[in-house]
């Protein structure tokens, strides 16, 4: 089936969905795994990162998530270029990347017919080039909650877990179940990811995780959500200092705190159990997949 493509997505800001997509890019690729990441959000914030100030330097033109849904490109939703699919850029030895651009956003207020098929289109393409593709929304509602939810084969959800982002989530949940009913569709979900992790806070933080993970579970009795893996909670990010401070310094998080600060290895430790947990939940897909085609 090539590729597993997957999503860190939730409609609630500050979660650390960019960071945990980057860095998990950067930790499979490590272990041989080939891995795109799809910038697929207008800030661009990991465009920039990786050395592309504006999200549209010339030089990276072909390698633009806008290349895809561009007007040269494009006529009534249909490609009329003989090429008109972005070029990954490589961005060291596995780990390849699709750029974003500040002009997504206008395709998300454009009336291109299927629009939101596009990006799912590009990655069935792509998917047996790589081991694992991964797509880095915003806040993914309208036109980015409907290309994710069609490109993507599971979606991780970071969560900050307290009463307010609780909320949030339950709101995002409601609008997958709507989104994935009008298109007659089901949604896999492997997980959620406790980040912003406080151990002063522990008690009333695991309250919240049971009051949300009862939620869950009520919405997938509908049929339409479907949870991969055997956890329904990942391994736990604790506070993101070092995180912060290694995209301030330009540098992939273990780069980071290998090359400049040791003193914050055991984010890594974080980072490594969720890495295989992550993994574990791909593998169950992939088999379950398989086993799928077989029948």
């Amino acid at each position: 089936m090539g590729a597993v493509s997957m999503a860190f997505a939730n409609a609630k800001g500050g979660v650390a969905k960019t960071s945990l997509a980057l860095t998990m890019a950067d930790e499979f690729s490590r272990k041989g795994k080939r891995v795109l990441l799809i910038d697929f959000d207008p800030q661009a914030t990991i465009t920039q990162f990786l050395g592309v100030p504006d999200g549209e330097h010339p030089d990276y033109r072909e390698s633009s998530i806008m290349r895809l849904y561009d007007e040269d490109v494009l006529g009534g939703g249909f490609s009329l270029s003989d090429d008109p699919y972005s070029k990954p850029y490589s961005v060291k030895e596995n780990f390849d990347v699709i750029f974003s651009s500040k002009k997504l956003q206008g395709v998300a207020e454009s009336s291109v017919p299927a629009r939101e098929y596009i990006l799912r289109d590009y990655v069935d393409r792509v998917r047996d080039e790589y081991d694992l593709i991964i797509i880095d929304p915003p806040g993914v509602l309208g036109f980015f909650l409907s290309s994710v939810l069609l490109a993507s084969d599971i979606l991780f959800i970071p969560q900050r877990v307290n009463f307010h982002d609780n909320t949030g989530t339950r709101s995002f949940l409601e609008s997958i179940l709507r989104e994935a009913k009008f298109r007659r569709m089901k949604v896999n979900v492997g997980g959620f990811i406790p980040v912003f992790f406080e151990k002063t806070r522990e008690e009333v933080i695991l309250s919240e995780m049971a009051q949300l993970q009862k939620f869950y579970m009520q919405y997938m009795s509908l049929g339409i959500i479907k949870h991969v893996g055997e956890d329904i909670w990942l391994p736990r990010i604790r506070r993101l200092v070092a995180w912060e401070a290694a995209v301030s310094e330009d540098m992939f998080l273990r780069d980071y705190v290998e090359k400049k600060d040791r003193s914050r290895s055991r984010v890594l430790d974080d980072v490594v159990a969720l890495r295989d947990a992550i993994g574990s939940v791909l593998e169950r897909f992939s088999a379950e997949e398989k086993a799928a085609v077989r029948n």
